[in-house]
């Protein structure tokens, strides 16, 4: 009977030696002693992609000017706050609830955000508009201030929000201006309900002095907790509490304007301050909303003679945040 060879087995080489091996090679900072093995802290969980232009996750490596490595890690969420870690020599050093401005980002409260880090303490001074370089500042346990860069990368871009309104899908008919505008003045109003039902307002317009192109957003009747306005409220059309009209003023005074009929306002980010009880006026009632499928038609008066002359049908689009606003609790 013929006997089928028997290859003799490899031995194998001791873990050792391989280790050894590799990092003879230097393919490995585990070979290092020098080198801290522990885990990095958990990264900071940030808000979906936003139609406002400032909430975002925004993550970084720079050096303190100690030469230290530093991540910084900062989230601005839809509600107006932002939270985030600072983390040096493998330890993050949280903040929360920190205040901020829908429209540009500043602080609130104060100037900046001191969150001590071991053996000093970093200063931030708002929220990042975009990716890119941020200067933040050192104070060393001297009280030295030394100002240094660490380059933050957004995680998502914007969804929208450059307050640009657009006819689209316009009906042959329609004679509404096609081409495309910045309606740069928002101003939003919102009487929170409270003791009595509370309203809520936008107009929007090119500038806070030219109103040919324009339009408005009034919801009335609003109830305390089920109509509150929150991130993800979506105003739906047609309703009965709420209307949007879109207006073209023209040469001979009159104004077409168009009615949704259709579609959604959908609330993305909205200031998270809380109303006075007395009742008194904040200026922080800002807000960032878009049309979702908006479509309109011609609503012309019979009663007014300035409302005529619209015609046809098309949608509207548009994504933006107030450049002016007011809160206050009604009363």
């Amino acid at each position: 009977m013929n006997r089928q060879a028997v290859r003799p087995a490899t031995p194998r080489r001791p873990l050792a030696l391989i280790v050894a091996a590799v990092c003879g090679l230097g393919l490995t900072e585990a070979c290092d002693p020098t080198v801290d093995s522990a885990p990095m802290p958990e990264p900071v969980v940030g808000p979906a992609a936003n139609h406002n232009r400032i909430v975002g996750l925004y993550v970084g490596d720079g050096e303190l000017p100690d030469g230290r490595a530093i991540r910084v890690e900062l989230a601005a969420d839809p509600n107006a706050y932002a939270h985030g870690q600072l983390t040096v020599d493998g330890t993050a050093h949280p903040f929360d609830n920190i205040p901020y401005d829908l429209r540009n980002g500043s602080l609130k409260l104060g100037t900046n955000v001191a969150v001590p880090v071991g053996g000093g303490t970093v200063m931030l001074h708002g929220v990042p508009a975009a990716s890119g370089w941020t200067r933040l500042d050192f104070v060393g346990s001297a009280g030295t201030q030394t100002s240094f860069e660490v380059n933050l990368a957004r995680a998502a871009a914007p969804l929208g929000g450059d307050n640009r309104l657009s006819i689209v899908a316009a009906s042959a008919d329609a004679n509404v201006t096609r081409e495309p505008v910045v309606l740069g003045y928002l101003e939003t109003r919102y009487a929170v309900p409270g003791p009595k039902m509370g309203d809520f307002s936008a107009h929007a317009s090119p500038d806070h002095e030219t109103s040919t192109r324009r339009f408005s957003l009034l919801m009335d009747e609003l109830e305390f907790a089920r109509d509150e306005i929150m991130v993800g409220t979506r105003v739906t059309f047609p309703n009965e509490d709420a209307q949007l009209n879109y207006n073209e003023e023209q040469p001979d005074g009159t104004i077409r304007q168009w009615t949704a009929v259709s579609g959604a306002v959908v609330f993305d980010a909205v200031d998270g301050e809380m109303v006075s009880q007395s009742g008194a006026e904040s200026d922080f009632g800002l807000y960032t909303f878009h049309f979702d499928g908006l479509t309109l038609a011609p609503s012309n008066s019979t009663s007014d003679p300035r409302f005529v002359g619209a015609l046809g049908t098309f949608g509207l689009a548009f994504s933006g945040t107030s450049s002016a606003g007011t809160k206050y609790l009604s009363r």
